[in-house]
């Protein structure tokens, strides 16, 4: 790690150039008020600018990220990390797996990682073979703003489970789905409106399994899609043809309104 901040708060790292790190450039543990802004990094192996463990408040801002395995991660709500900002950031060129020696189960190719109490508002992604935007699953997901975010050639360009909203973002070539929504019956509280979708292989996918929970999905320009609009999933395997047309009454946890599609 280029810069680690360990059971320390309070603490600011601005206006650096990082590069050729084998794991982080930025990694906060359990430093809480941590500013990371105006930093300038490339080629690092794992997650670049970390904030996890039990800290409270995180502002990561205006940084600059090209080639790493996860650009910026908000996490171990499980732990206590909570609350934090993730603004006006470009990230680019995704790497589709971490270096050797690390969890080979823990995620790769991902632009923003995050699980509780955040707004993700204004960034840019490009090029993430995994996912532009991940939002922790289950358990480890609360209140989270997705807003005016612009993700391109992410196979998922957003991800979501519960307690969301996901709004006025731009997403585009997404090979898998534009925006999902939920895996399973994890599904719950969402709100997905005014974003554009275009040349994704799904629009919007959402869960349509028993027990998944409320979603709202209104408002959306949608066009390109090679499956469908909007189309209902049981995890992986889409189990409807496109609710944007036609068949989305029968599933009373999804409200569809004004939704626009071409």
């Amino acid at each position: 790690n280029a810069i680690n901040i360990f059971r320390a708060a309070n603490v600011m790292v601005r206006g650096n150039r990082i590069a050729n790190c084998a794991f982080s450039a930025v990694r906060g543990n359990a430093a809480s008020n941590l500013h990371v802004e105006g930093n300038s990094v490339s080629n690092t192996r794992e997650v670049a600018i970390y904030a996890e463990f039990g800290f409270e408040g995180a502002v990561i801002a205006n940084n600059s990220v090209d080639r790493a395995a996860i650009g910026i991660s908000i996490t171990n709500f499980n732990a206590g990390g909570r609350l934090a900002v993730v603004q006006g950031n470009l990230i680019r060129n995704l790497l589709p797996r971490r270096p050797p020696g690390t969890d080979p189960g823990d995620s790769a190719g991902v632009g923003i990682a995050v699980e509780a109490d955040t707004a993700v508002t204004g960034n840019v992604v490009e090029n993430a073979p995994s996912a532009g935007i991940m939002l922790g699953w289950g358990h480890y997901l609360r209140d989270i703003a997705v807003t005016g975010n612009v993700v391109r050639k992410a196979d998922i360009g957003i991800a979501v489970s519960v307690d969301t909203a996901v709004t006025g973002n731009v997403v585009e070539n997404a090979p898998s789905a534009g925006i999902m929504l939920g895996w399973g019956h994890y599904l719950r509280d969402i709100a997905v409106t005014g974003n554009v979708v275009r040349k994704a292989d799904i629009g919007i996918a959402v869960s349509v399994v028993p027990g998944a929970g409320t979603a709202l999905i209104a408002n959306n320009v949608i066009s390109d899609t090679l499956r469908g609009a909007i189309i209902g999933m049981a995890r992986a395997t889409p189990v409807t043809g496109d609710l944007a047309k036609a068949g989305g009454e029968q599933f009373a946890h999804i409200t569809l309104n004004g939704n626009r599609v071409r």
